[in-house]
Order: C-alpha cells, then sequence, then structure tokens
C-alpha cells in the first residue's frame, strides 16, 4: 500500500465522519473526535506495520493509549474496510479475528465477539446501534442494519432490519412495511 492509498482511505473515512455529524468546519472537528482520531491512527499503523518496525511501534503505543483513552478495545491486528465510522467510540470491544466491511458505522458499547465455533464476518454498509452484541460465527449482510440493545447469534441476511433479544428480523430489503 502506498502512502498516498493510505491518504485517500483516511480522507474518505474522514468523510463519513462528518456526513454523520454535518459538520462545516471538517478540520477543527476531526482533530477533536475520539472516532475519527482513533480511525486515523489506526489507519497509520496499519499502513507502517509493513514500512517501518520502529514507527508500527511507536503508533502501535499511541492506538493502544487512544484505546484507553476512549475506554473501547480495538486491535490493531483487526480488519477493517474504508469508511470505517466510530460516532461514539466509548466501550466498544471488537474482536481481533473479525472482519468488518466498508461504510460500517459502529455506534457506543458495542460488542463483536468469537466463540469457539468462530467469529463474526460484517458486510458492507451496515450500521449497529448501541449497546448491541453480535457473537459467534455469524455473518452480517451488505446494508443491513442491527438495532440498539439487539443481540444476534445467527445470520443476517442483506438488507435486514433486526432488533431485539434475541435478535429477530423486522424489516427486509424488500418489504413495504
Amino acid at each position: 500500500m502506498k502512502k498516498s492509498d493510505i491518504k485517500k482511505l483516511i480522507t474518505y473515512d474522514f468523510e463519513r465522519y462528518s456526513d454523520y455529524h454535518k459538520t462545516k468546519n471538517k478540520s477543527i472537528f476531526l482533530m477533536a473526535h475520539p472516532g475519527a482520531d482513533l480511525t486515523k491512527c489506526y489507519r497509520w499503523l496499519q499502513y507502517y506495520k509493513e514500512k517501518n518496525r520502529l514507527m508500527a511501534l511507536i503508533l502501535r503505543i499511541i492506538y493502544h493509549r487512544k484505546c484507553i483513552r476512549y475506554s473501547c478495545e480495538i486491535p490493531s491486528r483487526i480488519n477493517i474496510g474504508k469508511g470505517f465510522c466510530l460516532p461514539h467510540p466509548i466501550g466498544v470491544v471488537i474482536n481481533s479475528q473479525v472482519c468488518i466491511g466498508s461504510d460500517v458505522t459502529v455506534l457506543a458499547n458495542v460488542v463483536i465477539g468469537k466463540t469457539e465455533k468462530g467469529e463474526p464476518v460484517i458486510g458492507n454498509n451496515v450500521y449497529i446501534g448501541t449497546n448491541a452484541i453480535i457473537i459467534g460465527p455469524v455473518r452480517i449482510g451488505d446494508n443491513a442494519v442491527i438495532g440498539a440493545g439487539a443481540v444476534v447469534t445467527h445470520d443476517v441476511p442483506d438488507g435486514a432490519t433486526v432488533v431485539g433479544n434475541p435478535a429477530r428480523i423486522i424489516k427486509r430489503m424488500n418489504d413495504n412495511v
């Protein structure tokens, strides 16, 4: 990956944050936003892992301290697609073996974890609401919405909206409800 590629990734991530918060002064907002700060540090760490071990070590320490500051646990080993958005990173815990697609939004206090049977795979353009729990070898389809407080232990099809404990589908992409 080239430096220009990582800058494009960070710019794309930042666009998602500014779209989410509808801000006009992007520069000042993004310097102060915890989720944008954490995402930017994650992206640079991914870049320097391959290029410069010393810089990667320094960034890993900085990233770890940011995770502590923002009370979240998002391992630097995790595979996250472009456009990752953490509007409120407080309390977010994600297992290191989880795979997250592009344009995923994760709100506060979300847990995405594995069991002895496997880990979740999150598709593209997924919205995960506050206090949701996704656990085990589940696949969350593209364009899915996981409602606040949902406990997901089974696959969620593309375009579905799930809520509740245990999570149940209340809307599918083709439904007109």
